[in-house]
């Protein structure tokens, strides 16, 4: 789909949102004006993300772990890769998020098979649901990035620098587009 289809996709999307969501209309706004890494698996991911998470911060945080995890890539949507742990023992990840593990193994169980985007962000907003209520609530693009930095645990999630740092940056940079301060 080409920038100005999905300008128009975007508007009409937004014109369907609740007039009291005003945090999704913002986010849908910015990305409709941004064009976004992988953009087609981008919104089908995002978009029952944004039906459940209404936060700003936390949708820029989402959005950022995906991105450093696929790069919302289509030909990384339903492949596995070799994905050592950050202690360098083996395993496979896969998926937008880069499951990993047992969490790979529930998330293809969860989808019988299915692993387009709209089922990953099914299993994305079900796996966890105390992540999913602290991400609601957090009053910073900071804070929700930390929660995903926490949930997924990538090499260095837990140190200044580096991922963690360049993670936080995108972050940052949507939710400057989605109008959230942090």
């Amino acid at each position: 789909m080409d920038y100005a289809s999905q300008r128009v996709a975007s508007a009409h999307n937004l014109a369907q949102t609740a007039p009291n969501d005003y945090a999704s209309q913002r986010v849908a706004q910015a990305h409709a004006t941004t064009q976004q890494p992988g953009g087609d698996v981008f919104n089908a991911f995002m978009e029952p993300v944004k039906a459940k998470i209404q936060n700003p911060y936390a949708l820029a945080a989402i959005a950022s772990t995906g991105q450093a995890e696929s790069g919302f890539d289509p030909g990384n949507v339903a492949r596995t890769w070799s994905d050592p742990s950050q202690s360098g023992d083996p395993g496979t990840a896969g998926g937008i998020m880069s499951w990993r593990g047992d969490r790979l193994q529930a998330l293809q169980q969860f989808g019988g098979g299915n692993m387009d985007p709209a089922t990953q962000a099914q299993f994305f907003l079900e796996e966890n649901p105390q992540l999913i209520q602290a991400l609601s609530q957090a009053g910073s693009v900071e804070e929700a990035q930390q929660l995903m930095n926490n949930a997924w645990r990538f090499a260095g999630y837990d140190q200044q620098g580096g991922e963690a740092a360049r993670r936080l940056q995108t972050a940052q940079g949507h939710g400057r587009r989605a109008g959230a301060g942090s």
